[in-house]
């Protein structure tokens, strides 16, 4: 028999489908897009949509248990009431309730959670209602860009206590009352083992994160206002805001106290402390911790993770180990650990090297023989310097302990860790160093730098340099990072004061904060070159220059291997025909192979369609700015020339071949056809996965999409439907030899797309008629050339006359076989991907 599990990828659902898997019990993952990560079966299911329920209840199911999770923002519970008496008219003898702490049973409640118990009680059916105290992931999910960007988490619960728990811990008591022989036809409170105030989360985030996370008490009304911004109804906003004020009441701190409910089973208490969330998900196990860790397990070197919460990912062993804890360290170097090296990542944000040096002494003392610390280019070895990294390199030279100290330049991955946000959502990197050139290195160049210090036969013992290959000032990272995201991205010239008033913004110490930004001054003035160039250092042995480019990171870190490409490379892989990927870094995700390709270097050209290679068929995407046909079509002569029989171009709808069209793909399109070879050019509508690419920072940020269609319908398409078309077209036995449009299976406007948007996220998201004359701006804008911005602009102005409808619409080219009709929808793929644009 079977459990369904309504809200299955949502943040309980998953947890307890994983625990009864585990268990070998067989479980139906329901979603509103009917899939479900692997190895899960699912099935579609909308609580507002009857026909799915039957189908989720199919005899072929075998449902006899139902986890139910409300609708999250509906006051409504009928259409839950009606699921619950089709399923025991099904044969489903158990449910399993999600609801909360303060929502009692009651026919006539505001919530429908509520209600819902109520009639668990009236039906007698076995049951178990789960009533969780908050949940400790809030504070990811609604406080993610708050404490990120602002430092900061609020509430109106002022100083009230909550037992925060851990949707793993709900999960695990839902498993229990779903798998007992007996059922426990109760409702059970599930709360976490301490009481914490949102003050004292405060406290516990600013230790965590090594900077001041303050907390802003709202009244209940401006928390209610809150609510109301975000799209819930005002009633439920009211309702909702009206909580914190039972808990300013103690309502959460007396279930956690509420001994009769412990004594009658009524009560959970959870394993999973605020405290251990706050660490897991700080920064997992260092940039160059876990690559290190890596490395020494490759090569069967024994390795000990030295994490804050005890815990490190697969396959390593971790132990608890806290700077500020000196019990940590005994633990760390007993006997059975058995350590006899040691790499050394000194606290962050910290100006007192006096935890570190006493750890080094205490190492020493229990046989560790060699250590590797992380210092930085510019920090000499100063046993009075400001640095801790420079206190312990001095004190390792003291002691006279075999070492070695990684001194890196900037690290690359800065980019992503300091810039992530300011990048995506304002276009910007911001600095002190000015025209100042820094040889920026990988987090991997670092580990393996360190790591060849540790496994040496013979211990350095001494500092080196660590560099990338390649000068580059923020002003060429800035341009760089415009090519590969195909948008102006700003360089902002900081004075050492505004940044060290930004880091003092973050948190940081002012003394801390001064001496970050003095370095920045320090790079302006040549000191990153000169380590770059120092030949005395690279000949005494202490240069260590990497292979990572500044360049290969952002394109890795952009997007992969293209929306279609990597889709279409699975479906080929999966039927067992042989892929190359053709990728800038020449890299590719397992199980495939890859080459390096890049259109504007035609050396990669030959080396893609070597003999080796052994290549047929070709997937041909162009690049994605605005270029010179000549580019590809000069490709596509050559791959034919080396014995290339078929090729797939991806083009749009509105490109039609035309040798002398502004649009690249149009000329692409003429080639194939003139020069005779067989090919499919496939002819896409407008992308589903837009919403996420050119929309996802204006709907998450300002609750906006826009366009100048105005009420023009598209039939939204996927990638995964265009690669399914692609793969059809390279595979069949004759080549089709004409285009195809690829379209999805529903005509919706902008419009609509709002309101689906609105529906999933809960929170109302506006369309914004823009003019043609403000889309070509905004094309422009964002890095595209005046002449190409125009014609993209005018798609949408043909996109309101009908263009799109009317090749959904068109019979001809169905009956012409020109036509591939998706399968994905708008509403699945905002519902599947809703983390995207959650605030």
């Amino acid at each position: 028999m079977t459990t369904l599990i309504t809200g299955g990828t949502g943040r309980t659902g998953l947890s307890l489908a994983k625990l009864l898997h585990n268990e070998n019990k067989p479980v139906l993952i329901a979603t509103r897009s009917g899939k479900a990560p692997e190895p899960f079966k699912a099935v579609k299911f909308d609580w507002f949509d009857a026909t799915t329920h039957e189908a989720a209840l199919s005899p072929e199911a075998n449902v006899d248990q139902v986890y139910i999770v409300p609708a999250p923002g509906s006051l409504d519970a009928s259409a839950v009431i009606a699921f619950v008496d089709l399923a025991i008219s099904r044969g489903v003898k158990r449910f399993a309730l999600m609801s909360a702490t303060p929502v009692e049973p009651d026919s006539k409640s505001r919530v429908p959670s509520g209600v819902v118990h109520q009639h668990l009680l009236d039906t007698g059916v076995d049951y178990i209602v789960v009533r969780p105290t908050w949940f400790i992931q809030n504070f990811e999910v609604n406080f993610g860009v708050s404490i990120r960007e602002y430092d900061q988490i609020f509430s109106a619960a002022q100083d009230g206590r909550i037992p925060w728990v851990s949707v793993d811990d709900i999960a695990q008591a839902t498993f229990e009352g779903l798998t007992a022989e007996k059922s426990p036809n109760k409702d059970i409170f599930v709360v976490g083992p301490e009481l914490h105030s949102y003050e004292d989360a405060a406290k516990m985030l600013s230790s965590a994160l090594g900077r001041t996370i303050a907390y802003k008490r709202y009244t209940v009304e401006e928390q209610a206002g809150f609510y109301i911004q975000l799209g819930i109804p005002p009633e439920f906003a009211n309702m909702l805001a009206e909580m914190d004020r039972k808990v300013i009441q103690g309502s959460e701190e007396a279930v956690f106290n509420d001994s009769s409910a412990a004594a009658e089973g009524r009560k959970f208490v959870g394993k999973h402390t605020l405290l251990e969330f706050f660490q897991e998900n700080k920064r997992g196990t260092g940039r160059t911790g876990l690559a290190l860790a890596k490395l020494l397990h490759s090569v069967k070197k024994p390795v000990l993770i030295a994490t804050r919460s005890g815990k490190a990912p697969e396959p390593f062993k971790a132990v608890k180990f806290d700077w500020f804890d000196e019990t940590t360290h005994e633990a760390a170097l007993s006997p059975e650990a058995n350590v006899d090296q040691v790499y050394i990542v000194p606290v962050p944000g910290s100006l007192d090297a006096s935890a570190v040096i006493a750890f080094v002494d205490l190492a020493i003392s229990r046989g560790v023989k060699r250590f590797a610390l992380l210092s930085a280019a510019l920090i000499e070895p100063d046993s009075k310097s400001r640095v801790p990294s420079a206190a312990v390199h001095q004190h390792l030279l003291d002691t006279g302990v075999d070492y070695v100290v990684v001194r890196p330049t900037w690290f690359i991955q800065n980019f992503e860790a300091n810039f992530g946000v300011s990048i995506r959502e304002h276009d910007q990197i911001f600095s002190a160093a000015q025209d100042g050139r820094i040889p920026w290195v990988s987090t991997d160049d670092i580990a393996q730098a360190t790591f060849e210090g540790l496994t040496a036969e013979k211990s350095p013992n001494k500092d080196i340099f660590v560099v990338g290959p390649e000068l580059h000032s923020y002003e060429d990272a800035a341009k760089m990072l415009s090519s590969v995201l195909g948008r102006t991205i700003t360089y902002k010239r900081y004075t050492v004061e505004e940044q060290a008033g930004f880091y003092i913004q973050l948190g940081a110490p002012p003394e801390f904060a001064n001496m970050l930004a003095e370095v920045d001054k320090k790079v302006e003035q040549g000191s990153e070159e000169a380590v770059f160039n120092d030949s005395t250092a690279a000949a005494e042995g202490r240069k260590f220059v990497g292979k990572h480019t500044l360049l290969e990171f952002f394109q890795e870190n952009k997007r992969g291997t293209g929306r279609t490409g990597f889709a279409l490379a699975q479906l080929l892989h999966n039927a067992n025909h042989p892929v190359v990927i053709a990728t800038r870094t020449g890299k590719a995700p397992e199980p495939f192979k890859a080459v390096k390709f890049d259109w504007f270097d035609k050396t990669t050209h030959e080396t893609a369609l070597s003999a080796e290679a052994n290549v047929d068929r070709v997937y041909i995407v162009k690049p994605p700015i605005n270029t010179d046909a000549s580019v590809v079509t000069s490709f596509v002569d050559l791959a034919i020339s080396k014995g290339v029989k078929r090729f797939v171009l991806l083009s749009s709808t509105q490109v039609q071949p035309d040798r002398k069209s502004a649009a690249p793909g149009s000329v692409i399109h003429q080639h194939l056809v003139d020069i005779g070879v067989d090919y499919a050019v496939l002819r896409p509508t407008w992308f589903i996965q837009n919403f996420e690419a050119n929309f996802g920072t204006s709907i998450r940020e300002n609750d906006l999409i826009f366009s100048a269609t105005q009420d023009g319908r598209i039939p939204w398409v996927s990638t995964d439907d265009i690669a399914q078309a692609a793969f059809e077209c390279l595979t069949s036995e004759k080549s089709p030899n004409k285009d195809i449009f690829v379209v999805g299976p529903e005509l919706l406007s902008y419009e609509d797309a709002a309101k689906i948007a609105s529906s999933v996220l809960g929170r109302k998201i506006i369309f914004k008629r823009y003019t043609v004359e403000e889309q070509a701006d905004f094309y422009v804008r964002v890095n595209w050339k005046a002449e190409y911005a125009k014609f993209l602009a005018e798609l949408d102005k043909k996109i309101e006359q009908g263009s799109e409808e009317a090749i959904f619409t068109d019979p001809i080219v169905a009956v012409e076989g020109r036509k591939f009709v998706g399968k994905h929808t708008l509403l699945e793929y905002f519902e599947a991907n809703r983390e995207l644009w959650i605030k």
